[in-house]
Parts: C-alpha cells; structure tokens; sequence
C-alpha cells in the first residue's frame, strides 16, 4: 500500500458517474484514484456523485491524500499506468486551491514560462 497527496486537476463526468485525476507533486506524474474494489470493468473505475464534482471532495482544485494499491501491471490500457485503487476509507481532505496559478507554484514550476 502507498500513500498518495494529489492536486484534482480533472473530473469528467459521465451521466451520474466521474473519472477523477490528479497531478501527484512528489512524484512528478499524473494518478487516477479508482473507487475500491476497481477492476477492469470501467464502470467500476469511476466514483458516483457522493464522492466526486463541484463540492465533493473529488473536485478540481482540491488537495487530496489517500491511501491505494500499487499500479496495475495487467490492464490492457496504456492510461491504466496512472490508475490507483484505493483503500477503503482512506481519502482525506487537505485543502483547497482557487487559482490555476496558486496550483502551478504548488507544482514547483515557474508560472512565468
């Protein structure tokens, strides 16, 4: 199990489901948290309304940590690399970003390029 902080950069909506990403600062890359008990079905890789949109705690601009599976080495889907299945009840709030800009500097990078 490893522990993951991400900056919800994208929440796609699909009907009354979403597919939520993040940029993972310390580690440099991009993490899908997947719902517990995700497999390769993709209706289970996706977080109902409870969980994810505007004002839940999978919402753009919100710091997230939690705690999931190592990747995935058996999806067929090249995307399946940022793919992290979390452990029951372990997503916990940190805080919220507003600016596009404030989540740049978040990243370490130099808004200025």
């Amino acid at each position: 199990m490893l522990s993951y902080e991400i900056v919800v950069t994208d929440v796609t909506c699909y009907g009354n489901l979403y597919c939520v990403a993040g940029w993972d600062p310390g580690r440099g890359h991009m993490v899908r948290p997947e719902p517990p008990g995700a497999n390769a079905a993709e209706a289970s890789k996706f977080w109902d309304e409870e969980r994810a949109g505007v004002g839940r705690i999978f919402s753009a601009g919100n710091v997230v940590r939690f705690a999931a599976m190592p990747p995935p080495s058996n999806f067929p889907f090249p995307h399946a690399t940022e793919d992290r299945i979390l452990v029951k009840e372990s997503i916990k709030f940190v805080r919220e970003i507003k600016e596009p800009e404030m989540i740049v500097r978040w990243q370490g990078a130099d808004p200025r390029h």
